[in-house]
């Protein structure tokens, strides 16, 4: 009887655990599933079977499985509001830049962290109290052959291969994962796919793959033309009026702009994610097969291939530079490992502006030194790229007299922020309208590309609600995008509505008449039927029909064909060279 008493309660305070976190992570536990509730509560009680197994003593491990639980759980529940995902092992290699960012939020405790403490003191009271009391005769021994038939169950539940909780799980937006499959089961499958971070396509064949790509190394007829070609990357450049109505216009010039080929790049992640944004437009890789990672940190990017060495292997000077300090999102080895031949960050930059009480530079001011760092680089042919950071969140600084917009609109809780970012976005239009000015002055031919790099954190709680799952997923990851030239009539282009955004550095190239690489000239091709894949397991079509890549039509082999190659840039890089240079 005592045995049974025990393991209730040992099965109650998991559920505790469980629930806490789930709570924390933002989980509406009315669409997860039974199997992953009890997969999640399984997971807690594996934990702290491994402590108890460890300290040989209840209270011992319990009260240690409490604090770690809780503060996972609070540190998730705030990693997601800032950061527009959850917290991962992943992130723990990015906790500098995540340090340097985090005076740019406001801590609030709400109900769900309270709820966590009080979970958490009840977990402690039951180590101390409860458990001890009706705790039997647990050996080290006994422990430990329990203990073995957990590891059992764990292999079964996330390790074997059809796994109760599905190893594709990663790729799933984490909006889905929360509300579907529970927090715990996307973060242990995240951390088991650290082990093993870059993967292919099923059927994927080396020697075939190698072979497929030769047909694509011919020079194309006719290019070869060596404009400069400008990438910015603008932090947080979002249109809110494509998932709501605000009331107000803020990109007015950005979307009038004469001789101009606009669209939608779609990116990897929602309300964070810069360097998975920087990743994919850098180098065309979708991070499909590597999804929820930090690519700088994560990946060996080591003479990878990218637009920098594409171009740098095309007699180009190559540039990146970025108003920060290199350190975050390991920069400054990223840039270097990606082929560009100098990179600046703030230490480099004077003169910095502020819009308000926020403490990022301005557009403004970083495009002015943009412009004295492009006119340093020399005669030849230059790619410099930028990557703004004026409008990254939060968007809890200005007093409201401070802001330029004030909608009329009530968002409830969003309002001030929705203002602050939103003036944010009409400084951001300005700025661009200047440095237009001056490459419209330019003696040199330019061929510029600006776009966002993901939606601000809190455009997932305004979207309008007339929208379906699939459509929130790719509006939340629409961000806009501009090519204009100083040369050359763009407005005559027609381009997809929505874009990949690793399709977006080809399209540029092959607009400024440069000479493809096989790897541009595929995705070229590709883009055509298929203009947006994406990281999370769907892709849409040229008639804007929305698939999942476990469907089989008639572009799963194109499709599968782009992956392979994704793949075997990241992990045959040598075999590879060729085909992207």
């Amino acid at each position: 009887m005592k045995a049974i008493v025990f393991s209730s309660a040992v099965l109650i305070v998991s559920a505790l655990q469980y629930f806490a976190v789930e709570i924390a992570a933002h989980s509406k536990n009315s669409k997860v599933k039974f199997k992953y509730i009890f997969t999640g509560i399984f997971t807690y009680m594996f934990f702290d079977f491994i402590l108890l197994f460890l300290f040989n003593n209840i209270k011992a491990a319990y009260t240690v499985s409490a604090l770690v639980i809780s503060v996972l759980a609070i540190a998730n529940h705030y990693v997601y509001d800032m950061h527009g995902t959850p917290f991962t092992m992943d992130i723990i290699k990015n906790a500098g830049t995540a340090l340097n960012v985090l005076s740019a939020y406001k801590i609030n405790v709400d109900t769900s962290v309270i709820a966590v403490i009080i979970s958490a003191a009840m977990q402690i009271y039951a180590a101390n109290v409860w458990l001890v009391y009706v705790a039997t005769d647990l050996s080290r021994k006994k422990t430990a052959v329990l203990l073995l038939l957990f590891v059992w169950v764990f292999y079964c539940i996330y390790l074997k291969k059809n796994s109760l909780v599905p190893k594709d799980i990663v790729t799933w937006p984490w909006t889905k994962i929360i509300s579907e499959a529970g927090y715990i089961s996307g973060f242990v499958q995240s951390t088991v796919r650290l082990l093993n971070i870059v993967q292919p396509v099923e059927g994927y064949d080396e020697k075939e793959t190698q072979q497929f790509a030769k047909n694509y190394n011919a020079p194309e007829a006719g290019a070869g033309k060596t404009p400069d070609i400008i990438f910015i990357l603008n932090e947080t450049l979002f249109d809110l009026n494509k998932i709501t109505d605000t009331g107000e216009k803020t990109l007015e010039y950005i979307n009038s702009l004469e001789n101009a080929a606009r669209g939608y790049a779609v990116c990897p992640a929602v309300g964070g994610g810069t360097n998975k944004s920087e990743y994919e437009f850098l180098t065309s890789n979708s991070l499909y097969t590597a999804p929820n990672i930090t690519p700088f940190y994560s990946i060996d990017i080591k003479d990878s291939n990218s637009v920098a060495a594409y171009l740098k292997s095309n007699g180009y000077t190559t540039l990146a530079t970025h108003p920060a300090p290199g350190s975050n999102y390991s920069r400054t080895a990223g840039y270097k490992n990606l082929g560009f031949d100098k990179s600046c960050f703030i230490e480099d930059y004077t003169d910095i502006q502020h819009f308000g009480s926020r403490q990022f530079a301005t557009d403004e001011s970083a495009y002015s030194n943009f412009i004295k760092m492009y006119e340093n680089m020399g005669e030849g042919p230059r790619f410099a790229y930028l990557l703004t950071i004026q409008n990254h969140g939060g968007y809890i600084f200005n007093k409201p007299e401070e802001n330029t917009v004030n909608i009329k609109k009530d968002f409830g809780a969003e309002t001030g922020k929705i203002n602050e970012f939103l003036s944010c976005m009409q400084l951001s239009d300005k700025a661009f309208e200047k440095i237009i000015e001056y490459f419209e002055k330019s003696d040199r031919d330019v061929v510029l590309c600006m776009m966002g790099d993901h939606a601000p954190d809190f455009a997932k709680n305004i979207i309008d609600s007339r929208y379906s799952e699939d459509e929130k997923e790719l509006l939340l990851r629409s961000v806009p995008y501009v090519i204009w030239s100083n040369s050359t009539d763009l407005s005559e282009i027609q381009l997809p509505h929505r874009l990949a955004m690793p399709f977006v550095a080809p399209l540029v190239c092959s607009i400024a008449g440069s000479e493809l690489c096989g790897y541009y000239k595929y995705i070229l091709e590709l883009s055509r039927d298929v203009p947006v894949v994406t990281s999370y397991g769907k892709y849409q079509d040229k008639n804007e029909n929305i698939y999942s890549y476990s469907n089989k039509n008639e572009y799963s082999e194109k499709i599968n064909r782009y992956f392979d190659f994704v793949y075997s840039n990241m992990k045959k890089k040598e075999f590879m060279k060729n085909f992207t240079r």
